[in-house]
Parts: structure tokens; sequence; C-alpha cells
């Protein structure tokens, strides 16, 4: 089961500090009840694709959801089809051109299987713009007659013990969203840009240009690296990433003395170098789950880089091709570092914060 409520039916926030039922009643002032409907995946990817219709720009339809995760690429211009009803929205042209649904309950979505979601009895109705909400609970549909507010204080007293955590007070990663037209959607790198853009931690080569396919640089890779330990910020230079790389020994001197230069493409395993460093000055381990798989090119990776590469291949992090062909010499691109750095970030990164 998954739940999905309308933004513009959460009234306000929670400050930390004591609750009371009238904070409650903040929050849900409507008194409105907890609806349970069942539909198909793909009913629910027309749901979500309707009601997040005018993101960026907020609406009160935009949904918030638990036990969903799904991204959303508003550089996509929302094509109207047909309209529902007498209201004032529109069913989406195409349902999947700016909403890709991930998971549901953890598990990969899939637009045949049947989801039970938990509403409220507006959306239940088939209120803003979720028509498909009110032909599913027509059909098999039923109200709770537990309102919001009762559910909220519920949950608080009996699953949380009466105390709302800090993990509370963040965004919990269910909704991503990017505005890189070279950023489609269900493209492998997706997740990861999505997630890594709205941590601070990467960003494009113009608004529009994530240019997942080029090749990443030392001063790039530096500088995502730099946010990713919590030592940057987004209004940093590249320059000051680079400093950074230098000063913590990610980027260090070759045999004939000279360093990389920042605007130098990094290969792919000197990104497995970087990463392994990375590792070691932010103290975080990385489960290695995966079986290290025998490498047809092998012999081309670079005896200082064999450790490097084999723990980003056992981890996940950079992996070889279907052919077992790892291509270190081969330029890395910044889709496969957005890959790498959205799996540390996951885990826990940054551990402690590098100097």
């Amino acid at each position: 089961i998954a739940a999905i409520l309308n933004g513009g039916g959460i009234r306000a926030s929670i400050e930390a500090g004591d609750i009371s039922l009238y904070n409650m009643k903040t929050v849900y002032p409507f008194d409105n009840q907890v609806a349970i409907l069942t539909l198909r995946g793909a009913q629910l990817q027309e749901a979500l694709a309707a009601a997040t219709a005018a993101a960026p720009t907020a609406s009160g339809a935009f949904p918030q959801v638990a036990g969903i995760e799904f991204c959303l690429n508003t550089s996509v211009p929302y094509q109207n089809g047909a309209q529902y009803g007498d209201t004032s929205y529109y069913a989406p042209a195409d349902p999947e051109s700016r909403v890709q649904i991930l998971r549901i309950g953890g598990q990969a979505f899939d637009p045949e299987q049947s989801y039970t979601i938990a509403t409220n009895d507006f959306l239940a109705a088939g209120g803003d713009s979720y028509a498909v909400f009110r032909e599913a609970y027509l059909q098999n549909g039923y109200p709770t007659g537990v309102t919001l507010e009762s559910a909220l204080l519920q949950y608080a007293t009996e699953a949380l013990g009466g105390v709302i955590g800090e993990a509370y007070a963040a965004p919990q990663g269910r909704i991503l969203q990017v505005a890189f037209q070279d950023v489609p959607l269900r493209s492998p790198e997706l997740p990861a840009v999505a997630l890594l853009q709205q941590a601070g931690i990467v960003f494009g080569i113009s608004p529009e240009s994530y240019a997942p396919d080029a090749a990443l640089t030392y001063g790039q890779a530096s500088a995502m690296l730099y946010r990713l330990a919590g030592a940057g910020t987004a209004d940093d230079t590249l320059s000051a990433g680079y400093s950074w790389a230098l000063d913590n020994g990610l980027l260090t001197t070759a045999e004939d003395g000279t360093l990389p230069a920042a605007a130098a493409t990094v290969s792919r395993e000197q990104l497995a170098l970087l990463l392994q460093r990375f590792l070691d000055i932010t103290q975080l381990s990385l489960p290695t789950t995966l079986q290290l798989p025998v490498l047809t090119d092998a012999a081309e990776i670079s005896p200082f880089a064999t450790a490097a590469v084999e723990l980003a291949c056992s981890s996940g992090l950079l992996l070889p091709d279907d052919n077992g062909c790892f291509a270190p010499q081969r330029a890395a691109t910044r889709a496969a570092a957005a890959q790498a750095l959205a799996l540390l970030l996951q885990q826990g990164a940054p551990k402690t914060e590098a100097q």
C-alpha cells in the first residue's frame, strides 16, 4: 500500500517542540477522512502526471507521497489530452512524458500491477486533477471513517511512541525533479542526476543541459566530491573544489612531477582512484556485495589503479559492460560520475567532513 495526498490539503507545518491536537488540526483542518482505493499502475501513472502538470509552478494538486518514488522532468512541457469532465483539468496526452515511477513499496514499478492507495476522500471523489481516483474509488474504494488528523495523531503516538524525530524534518527523497533536456525519463542516469541536483552536488553545463555523455574533467570531479564531502556549497567555484582535492590528497602528482590540469579529462581508472581516495578521507565504507567480475581488459589497467578498480566494481560504483570490458583508459562520463556519487550519497556520505 502507498499513500497520496494533495499538497493543497496540507495547510501547516509542525514546528519543533510539544505537539497538541490543535497542531494536528491546523495541518488537516478540513475534516477529510482517509479513503482506500485500488488501481492499476498505468492509472497511477496518469494520476501523477496530471497532478504534476503545473510543475515547477506550485499547485495544490501536487502529490505528497509515501511508499512511492518517482522522477519528474520539468523541462518537458505538459501536453493536454482529454478534459476531465467539466473541470479545469486535463488528462496528460502522454502520461509517461514527464513522470517516471521508480518504485512502490520498495519494489520496481509495474504499470500492469494493481496498487492499493490510501488517500483522502476529497481526492477519492476526483478532487483537483485526480479524476482517475474517482473511477477506481467507485469500483472498489471505501471510506475508513478515520479523519486525517486522527490518523496523524494515532501514527505519532503509537507508531512513533509520541516523538516525531529529526528524520521527518527533511525531505525523504521520494520525489526527484530534474530540469535538464538531455536527461530524459527512463535514461539510466536520471535518478542519480536528479538526486544529486536536488542535493546541490551536481549542476549542468547550462540550465537546460547536464551533458551526461560528455567527458568528465578533474575540475568537475573535484567540485562534485568537494560538495559531497560537505566541504563546499553550490556557490563555490570549480577552482575551490580543485584546491580542496589537492589539499586532501585526491589529486596527486604523476611520475614526472606534474599535477592533472583541472580541464584535463578523467579516465575511468582515474575516476575509480578518486572514489577510493574519497572513501578513505571521509571514512565511508561501502558494502562490496557484488561478485568481482572477470575483466576482459584487465591487462590495460595501470598497476596503481588495480585495487581502486576492483573496489569500484565490487561495490557497484563503476561497472564493466556486458562483455566484461571496463575500458580503464576511456574517458569517464559525467553520467558515470553522477551514478557513482549518488550511490555514495545513498550510503551516507559524508561520514566525516574533510578539511
